[in-house]
């Protein structure tokens, strides 16, 4: 197993991507990205990097390919497809509003303009959208 292989396996045993892995050991997209294709091999300095970030994997593994992955002892994290990513784990929240309800008539809407204003600001641009799906712009 080549030093490309021992970076797939790492990503995979960490449920991490290629952009992951590079922001996880601060260095550039593009350096594990050519890892990744072939055309380089990783560095010492890279494979030390990850040996410091990843210290349950075994160092005889990582610098050689000898042995076994992981240090005796260490229970790796099962990381499956059906594990939920960013945005499934955010709690919906219900949106609150506190604006009034605004016609579409321009005397009301210069009334919301002047209702919202104060000496230290003032409205810039308002967006009406219409239950049609357009829009338009005052």
């Amino acid at each position: 197993m080549d030093g490309r292989e021992r970076l797939i396996e790492i990503m995979k045993s960490q449920g991490l991507n290629a952009k992951q892995l590079s922001l996880e050991l601060e260095v550039s997209a593009g350096t594990i990205s050519n890892i990744m294709s072939g055309r380089n091999k990783p560095s010492l300095e890279l494979l030390q990097n990850i040996a410091t970030h990843f210290p349950f994997i075994e160092s005889d593994w990582l610098f050689m390919g000898k042995g076994e992955m992981y240090k005796a002892g260490y229970e790796p994290v099962n990381h499956s497809a059906s594990d939920p990513d960013l945005f499934s784990q955010m709690e919906e929240k219900p949106v609150v509003t506190t604006q009034k309800s605004v016609t579409t008539s321009p005397t009301h809407i210069q009334s919301a303009i002047t209702n919202t204003s104060t000496s230290s600001r003032t409205v810039q641009k308002i967006l009406i959208f219409y239950t049609d799906g357009t829009f338009e712009e005052r």
